[in-house]
């Protein structure tokens, strides 16, 4: 359970960086990105289905997902190489460390649950 809480954290963290990037104007953000409630409504399943052996599995593959495009993007590299600029770098590592999280403890959740068996289906 508690791995579950800490992918569901990576996710609302990251959805912070990405609300802090959006906030502070770093280009290619729209006024409103849609990772922002989509992170947040993620973490709160997984959290909410935690009893689940599949429950980490969606958070997992998102924050996979979203932590591929990070650095597939040409945005990121630029945020974190100016500093200078500190509202989109300060969002940037904040979404890179929540997406980090969510993936470290979404992947050991996911091998626990299925290792261990829990929850109703495990019976």
């Amino acid at each position: 359970m508690i791995v579950h809480k800490g992918t569901a954290i990576g996710l609302w963290v990251a959805a912070a960086g990405i609300l802090i990037q959006a906030a502070t104007g770093a280009s290619g953000y729209p006024k409103f990105p849609p990772g922002i409630p989509i992170l947040a409504v993620a973490g709160l399943a997984v959290l909410l289905t935690s009893g689940r052996r599949w429950a980490s599995l969606p958070g997992l593959a998102l924050a996979l997902f979203i932590w591929i495009g990070v650095f597939a993007t040409p945005g990121t590299a630029y945020r974190l190489g100016h500093p200078d600029d500190i509202g989109p770098f300060i969002g940037t590592v904040v979404q890179l460390l929540g997406m980090t999280a969510a993936v470290l403890n979404g992947v050991v959740a996911t091998v626990n649950s299925y290792r261990h068996g829990m929850g109703a289906e495990s019976k």
